[in-house]
């Protein structure tokens, strides 16, 4: 089995059913996950940090995400509507 304790998961649409039930299962495997959507997922989910970003706006994604890029090893991410790329080594 892999060490997952220094595992992230950022999971874009977690407010959604498909979003919030891959957060919860990586939850419960040891993964640190983040998600995000627009509004927070209601019941809020126990150990998934929740950052707000509309993934339709480039520019506020990068910001909301700005923090996490510089406590993880990076974020290198893909959504096929915004075609939303992110990577901490472009520095913007």
């Amino acid at each position: 089995m892999t060490d997952t304790m220094h595992q992230t998961a950022v999971i874009a649409g977690v407010s959604g059913i498909v979003g919030r039930a891959a957060a919860i299962r990586l939850s419960r495997l040891g993964w640190r996950v983040i998600g995000l959507s627009r509004r927070p997922p209601e019941p809020m989910i126990t150990g998934v940090e929740h950052i707000a970003a509309d993934l339709g706006d480039a520019g506020a994604t990068r910001t909301a995400l700005a923090p996490v890029a510089a406590r993880t090893a990076g974020i290198a991410g893909r959504n096929r509507r915004s075609r939303f790329r992110m990577h901490s080594s472009c520095g913007r």
